[in-house]
């Protein structure tokens, strides 16, 4: 990566000072400027079973509804998970539905936000593979990764700044010709399911082009397996 992406990643980052709600949100006070004229704010991670995901998901929902007065929250999830986690965030009636074609419909008033992570854990079952049968769900366990490999999307938001932040990519409009080519370029970054396969899943990664799936991105160092709920 040329010194002139690992310049402006580090100028653009925004250090974020924790990552749990009821923090002060002195650290979160620029996203006002980023969010400015968004309507919808899409949270998604490279994993489903990182504890640090969830924390800051709940202190960006804060936020937003605290400070910039947001008052829907809708998740993605199946059609008999969704009613349970509904009555436990709200109390009440259910709206289930969250959809695949936002920025189609929203434009620059849907702003997406990609979740990735540097190493450590996550929670996930366990792919168990049968021959002559399709995989099927083990048991969930604590997968354990080191950091990520040289030239993915994550070692390089690393690179340029080793602890937690998010960058804004929307700020790139201006942004040197090397850094707009990296952004639109087709990249790697590491991303997992529900399930993942025993031993290979440590290798596993997936075509990421930055500035074409997300409009900013938020790197956490250190995942840790996430914990569930006691209801």
């Amino acid at each position: 990566m040329s010194d002139e992406v690992t310049s402006w990643l580090a100028r653009a980052a925004l250090p974020l000072a924790c990552l749990t709600a009821g923090a002060p949100t002195t650290d979160l006070q620029p996203l006002k400027g980023v969010l400015d004229g968004v309507r919808v704010v899409g949270l998604g991670e490279a994993t489903h079973g990182t504890r640090e995901f969830f924390q800051l998901k709940h202190r960006l929902l804060e936020f937003l509804v605290t400070e910039l007065g947001f008052s829907v929250l809708a998740m993605e999830a199946s059609a008999s998970a969704a009613p349970a986690v509904d009555a436990y965030v709200r109390h009440g009636g259910a709206v289930p539905s969250l959809g695949r074609h936002l920025h189609s419909r929203y434009g620059d008033a849907y702003y997406a936000l990609g979740l990735l992570f540097g190493r450590g854990a996550f929670r996930a079952r366990r792919m168990r593979l049968r021959s002559r049968a399709r995989p099927r769900a083990g048991a969930v366990v604590t997968h354990r990764i080191g950091p990520p490999r040289a030239g993915t999307v994550e070692a390089r938001l690393a690179a340029a700044r080793p602890g937690d932040h998010l960058v804004d990519l929307r700020s790139a409009a201006d942004a040197p010709a090397a850094v707009r080519e990296w952004l639109d370029g087709s990249g790697f970054s590491r991303g997992f399911g529900a399930m993942v396969p025993r031993w290979t899943y440590r290798f596993q990664q997936r075509p990421l082009s930055p500035a074409a799936e997300f409009d900013g991105l938020v790197y956490i160092a250190e995942s840790s397996a996430s914990r569930p709920l006691s209801l």
